[in-house]
């Protein structure tokens, strides 16, 4: 069969007959009434998936029957119905049937609230949307297309009894005058073995039609294995609030994608160090470089600039969710109106945005895009449905509707992929070998464990925890129920040993736990920092490390999986702006503590930053008070308890560093069986657990008794000058937010044009290298255009300078429609002169991208107070690839050369520079 051919259950019938009957079958698709007709006729020579009658036997000869096709109910399972068993059950819903069905009028004549559709597929969709209680129909074609559009969540809920006719039998049927066919037919039939059939049938109900085979025969080749081999831990970046595809659960990510990728690593033995945040932030690390994969990424154009993509691993209906229960959505003009929400930088945003305009709101999180559904805020919210669902649970909101699927042209669902970043391009082809090793039945599993039921995803406790085996137990009992925890005695708030000899911090809830689950005395071994709690494990003087990066790692440790984890972030002094990537720290000193996992990373990955290993964080801080360091890296509660313990208020959090610390529990290598103990112990950590260990750091205890009389004089005076503090910060408030608001429109005009709205040459002298130093780390292509308008004098001259100046304004609006990514950048470089920068790879064709603008530029028409008038442009190109000994000044130099070479050569074209092929 070719890929034109048509396929389903009974084609692989037909094709299995064909190859047991030497028989050749062309396929004729169509309607049934098309397809029965022209059968009639003798167009077609066999018809398949007739059912036999008396009347049509006149006429035909039929095989026997090779498959029956049951009618039953189903449901979803969220909101599974009370009786199924007879047709006066389904009394109180709406059901759901097919339009002109052959048993319509008999549930017609029971009084049934019937909802007609015209195909089955939405009939489906109606029952995923909550339009309808349940459907009614084929089982095997309901199931498989309620798998194929994701809605893992509908059920068949039984066999209905539709009094005798609830059965279908599928035949093939030949003209009476093929009595020789209809004979190689049967006899094909018959040949069929039966547990080949009931394979077929399951294989097309759970699976969609894929072959089931019982292990993958994975294998990389060597080239492939060293390639991982040399990559090390790879930063992989989950979304927070993605439910059910990737969330945090207490301390660990959880989801689809996570089991997606977890068996990803089991194939290719991949390391990970998975980056947990919203869409915003890991979308803008991706593009700088930051991270090296993207879990959950749909596919546009514009993203192939900063992402190779792996193959689909899942695809998402998106739909409109609406608290508006008469809206349904059928084409982009029923939103005209209205006010649209969507998540922030989502793939389909510029599409929806060329429809609606200004009607469309952007949100960085989901819990907010929709708590502004619940209050009014927009109209309108869209989201994948598992995602939506999820959310309208959480957040118990009423009244919320699915409104219809949102589809675009070009737009038909979201498509999960593993976006890779462009200089690791041989990883995506890595990652689509093992996408295609795993099994159906292991995609059927992952997919059933977070879409058997969406809308009731929760975090729920895990399982309680496991009898623990003889082994196990005798272990126990050896230490006579002490267990020796290593602890740093002064790491707050991570742990601590307090006055009394006790342990506080994050890690006193999991160690109490531990305690009270095994029934075991923890014996305290203090030490002053975590080199010397891992020698101490190395050499036998305590059992356990209860705190633990995972991705710090010696020889002699062995880790559990990871139980909770912190964001890492960036300390600045408090004058300083916010960044959005570690690259803007370039030559300039960070501080990083001493034993912070990522840190031989962050030197790898930033040679033109110093960082500078720090003792103690309150030494860290110090230095970038003293101006010694321009920045400190750290984790968010140690940073937050550092500057309370301090008393700074001159220091604050300046940016989010794409690495985060998972801690887990590390024993001896040796120790299986106290490894084995404390992971049967994590697995049972529950939701409470894990908000205890939250709460650990923010809890403060009064240790010492007072006299509250005193107390509450305190606390008086206290309170008139809170109110006199409240009254004054709300004038300073305001005031700052004016001056917030002045300082912002100041910063934007200091780098921008005020006659083209571009980056002016203070823009253009920052952005160009700061672009040219991305490109060189990145090891991607870049390319440098200088543009120059044609006969520029002659326009001022003859029409004036305010029409001179309507003609930039004019070009800077064509050097935006063409060069419109993210990672284009355009500049007025001095007079009629614009610059164009932008990182760009080999496959790229910079001279077509010049040579659209010139000619958007010639053939459109510059309009001026009635006069039309006529623009052309020169545009000299340098593509290059940058290393450390380029110079972007050179670069500048060759683009310049190209441009004059393009004035001297007639004006009104591109030219690429000479050695531009060289460069690439």
């Amino acid at each position: 069969m070719n890929a034109s051919q048509p396929s389903g259950f009974s084609i692989d019938v037909l094709e299995k007959v064909a190859s047991l009957t030497e028989l050749t079958f062309e396929y004729r698709v169509g309607s049934w009434p098309e397809v029965y007709s022209a059968f009639l006729r003798g167009e077609i020579d066999v018809i398949d998936e007739i059912s036999w009658s008396e009347e049509r036997a006149n006429s035909m000869l039929f095989t026997e029957p090779y498959h029956y096709r049951n009618t039953v109910i189903m449901q979803d399972s969220n909101r599974r119905l009370d009786s199924v068993q007879r047709i006066d059950g389904l009394r109180p819903y709406r059901i759901g049937i097919l339009k002109d069905i052959y048993y319509a009028p008999l549930l017609y004549t029971q009084n049934l609230e019937l909802v007609e559709y015209d195909l089955l597929p939405n009939l489906v969709r109606a029952l995923a949307f909550g339009w309808v209680d349940a459907i009614i129909g084929p089982d095997v074609t309901l199931q498989f297309l309620a798998q194929r559009a994701g809605f893992r969540h509908l059920e068949v809920a039984g066999a209905l009894s539709l009094d005798g006719v609830q059965q279908e039998d599928f035949r093939l049927a030949v003209l009476k005058d093929k009595p020789e066919l209809h004979a190689k037919l049967e006899s094909g039939l018959q040949s069929i073995e039966p547990e080949w059939l009931a394979d077929l049938t399951v294989r097309w109900q759970e699976y969609g039609g894929k072959h089931l085979p019982l292990q993958t025969s994975f294998q990389l080749s060597q080239p492939e294995q060293d390639y991982i081999r040399q990559l090390g831990p790879l930063r992989v970046g989950l979304m927070r609030d993605y439910a059910p595809f990737s969330f945090l659960d207490g301390g660990s990510v959880q989801g689809l994608s996570v089991d997606i990728l977890k068996r990803i690593q089991d194939l290719t033995g991949l390391q990970v160090i998975p980056v947990v945040d919203q869409w915003s932030s890991l979308i803008m690390w991706l593009e700088a470089g930051e991270l090296d994969v993207l879990a959950n990424m749909s596919f546009s154009e514009e993203r192939q600039a900063i992402a190779r993509f792996s193959d689909v691993y899942y695809i998402i209906p998106n739909v409109f969710f609406s608290k508006d229960l008469d809206w349904r959505y059928t084409d982009p003009s029923d939103l005209e109106g209205l006010r649209v929400a969507i998540g922030s930088g989502i793939y389909y945003e510029q599409a929806l945005r060329d429809i609606i305009g200004d009607s469309l709101f952007t949100y960085v999180d989901q819990a907010s895009m929709f708590n502004a559904l619940a209050n009014n805020h927009v109209d309108v919210v869209i989201a994948a449905l598992p995602n939506g669902n999820h959310w309208v649970s959480q957040l118990r909101l009423t009244g919320v509707y699915v409104a219809g699927e949102f589809i675009l042209e070009g737009f038909t669902g979201e498509d999960l992929r593993f976006g890779v970043k462009p200089s690791l391009a041989p990883l995506a082809d890595i990652l689509n070998k093992a996408l295609n090793a795993i099994t159906p039945i292991e995609q059927s599993v992952i997919q059933n464990r977070w879409l058997g039921s969406q809308s009731g995803i929760s975090y729920s406790s895990n399982p309680p925890l496991e009898n623990l085996t003889d082994e196990e137990l005798d272990y126990l009992s050896a230490l006579d129920k002490t267990l020796r925890i290593c602890v740093n005695q002064n790491q707050m708030p991570l742990e601590a040993i307090d006055q009394r000899g006790r342990l506080t911090g994050i890690s006193s809830s999991i160690v109490e736990s531990l305690s009270e689950r095994l029934n075991l005395r923890m014996m305290l071994f203090p030490t002053q920092n975590r080199s010397e709690s891992m020698q101490a494990l190395s050499e036998g003087r305590c059992d356990v490390i209860p705190m633990m990066s995972e991705t710090e790692h010696t020889e002699k440790l062995a880790l559990t999986r990871s139980y909770y984890s912190l964001p890492a972030v960036v300390l600045g002094r408090i004058e300083v702006p916010f960044i959005n990537s570690l690259n803007e720290l370039t030559n300039q000193r960070v501080g990083v503590l001493e034993g912070f996992v990522a840190f031989d990373p962050l030197v790898s990955r930033y040679p033109t930053i110093t960082f500078v290993p720090i003792a103690t964080e309150t030494d860290g801080l110090r230095q970038l008070q003293s101006g010694n360091l321009n920045a400190l890296i750290s984790s968010l509660p140690t940073a937050s308890h550092s500057l309370q313990e301090l008393g700074v208020a001159d220091i604050r959090v300046i940016g989010r560093v794409p690495f985060d610390w998972n801690f887990t529990m590390a024993v001896q290598v040796e120790n299986d069986v106290l490894l084995g103990i404390l992971q049967k112990f994590i697995d049972s950590l529950t939701d409470e657990d894990r908000r205890g260990i939250e709460n650990a750091w923010r809890t403060v205890k009064l240790e010492e008794s007072m006299d509250w009389s005193w107390v509450w004089r305190i606390v008086t005076i206290a309170l008139l000058i809170v109110l006199m503090l409240v009254y004054w910060n709300r004038r300073l408030g305001a005031l700052n937010a004016k001056l917030a608001l002045a300082n912002e429109k100041l910063a934007f005009l200091s780098v921008t044009d005020e006659l083209t709205g571009l980056g002016n040459r203070a823009f253009f002298d920052r952005e160009y290298n700061r672009l040219h130093q991305l490109a060189v780390r990145q090891q991607q292509g870049m390319m440098v255009a200088m543009l120059d308008v044609d006969h520029f004098k002659r326009v001022n001259d003859t029409f004036g300078h305010v029409a001179g100046d309507h003609c930039l304004q004019f070009l800077a609006t064509c050097i935006k429609q063409v060069f419109k990514r993210d990672t284009d950048y355009t500049a007025r470089y001095g007079g009629e002169e614009f610059v164009i920068f932008t990182l760009m790879d080999a496959s790229q064709n910079i001279y077509e991208r010049c040579e659209t603008l010139r000619q958007l530029v010639e053939e459109s028409q510059c309009e001026f107070e009635g006069q039309t008038i006529v623009l052309t442009v020169s545009i000299g190109v340098h593509g290059y690839c940058p290393n450390l000994s380029s110079d972007p000044e050179h670069a500048m130099r060759l683009a310049d050369a190209a441009l004059y070479k393009a004035k001297s050569e007639g004006r009104n074209r591109v030219v690429m520079s000479e050695t531009e092929q060289k460069a690439l």
